[in-house]
C-alpha cells in the first residue's frame, strides 16, 4: 500500500507558480473499509497537496477491523473496540464523509464525472445527492 500511496501522491501534486491556480482535483472513496482506511491516513489534510479534495462514501459510520473479528467472535474483544469510527476519522482527516448508498455513478464525461449517493435527510426521507 506505501508503494502504490508514494506514485500516487507526486501525481496528484500540481507546480505552483505566481500566476496560476492549480486546478482542484477530486478523490472519491467509496466504502470506508480497511484499505480505504489507509488511504485516508496518508491523504489527511496536512500531507496532502492543497488542491486535492478527498470524499468518502459509505452507509455506514462505523467499518470492523477485519484482523480483530475473530477475537470479537471469541469474546476477546467487544464490538466497540473493533470497530473504525468512519465520521471522526474522515473529519481528523479534513476528508468530507458522506454517510449513503452509491446508486450510479457517470463516467464518460470527463470534465464531469459524478458519483449519485442516496442519503437520509433530517425529516426520515430519502434524497439524491451528486
Amino acid at each position: 500500500m506505501r508503494l502504490l500511496l508514494s506514485r500516487i501522491l507526486p501525481l496528484l501534486a500540481y507546480p505552483a507558480t505566481a500566476m496560476m491556480t492549480p486546478p482542484t482535483k477530486k478523490i472519491v472513496l467509496i466504502g470506508g473499509g480497511h484499505a480505504h482506511v489507509q488511504v485516508i491516513k496518508a491523504l489527511n489534510v496536512n500531507t496532502r497537496p492543497s488542491n486535492v479534495e478527498v470524499t468518502l462514501i459509505d452507509l455506514q459510520s462505523a467499518a470492523s477491523y477485519s484482523g480483530m473479528v475473530p477475537g470479537c467472535v471469541s469474546k476477546l474483544y467487544t464490538l466497540p473496540q473493533v470497530q473504525i469510527q468512519i465520521g471522526p476519522l474522515a473529519e481528523w482527516a479534513g476528508i468530507e464523509f458522506v454517510q449513503g448508498k452509491v446508486v450510479g455513478m457517470s463516467l464518460e464525461d470527463e470534465e464531469k464525472k459524478t458519483v449519485q449517493v442516496e442519503v437520509n435527510d433530517e425529516i426520515g426521507g430519502i434524497t439524491t445527492k451528486e
